[in-house]
């Protein structure tokens, strides 16, 4: 088992499950950070948890871009399981990550700045409704504050 830095949360459907050599043939590049007027303030207020960094790639010869790196709060972490060779219905944890990396088809960096706000910590992606799911879940399940 190890523990990757993130997860690829991808556009399409693969119809492989199982372990790949994601490295040798997926290999995401940083985009350099377009000039922004916004002050050191504001920009610091922006990152929150959530990465602002984009990243480029090609698979399967289409350019995909991710505009954020959505980090799992503290109390999650991310694990993927597989089945065992022995018993399919038992499974058995072979990786573990502490962030997702959401990747999109747009190819403008703008259009994708526009679709994630970066102040905005649900968007309309499936990974940030998936996170705020989670909190919603976490507060039903904590106790309620009294008051004293």
């Amino acid at each position: 088992m190890s523990n990757k830095e993130y997860c690829h949360w991808m556009p399409c459907t693969i119809e492989h499950d199982g372990i790949a050599p994601i490295s040798m043939y997926f290999q995401p590049e940083t985009l350099e950070e377009e000039p922004s007027s916004a002050s050191s303030n504001e920009k610091e207020l922006e990152k929150s948890d959530n990465s602002e960094q984009a990243h480029a790639a090609s698979f399967r010869g289409r350019a995909l871009m991710a505009r954020r790196e959505y980090k799992l709060p503290e109390n999650i972490n991310g694990t993927v399981f597989i089945p065992m060779q022995s018993n399919d219905t038992k499974l058995e944890k072979c990786e573990t990550f502490n962030s997702i990396l959401e990747w999109e088809h747009e190819h403008e960096t703008k259009a994708l700045t526009q679709s994630f706000p970066f102040n905005d910590v649900y968007s309309d992606s499936s990974v940030s409704k998936g996170l705020a799911m989670m909190d919603l879940l976490k507060s039903v399940h904590d106790p309620i504050p009294t008051e004293d």
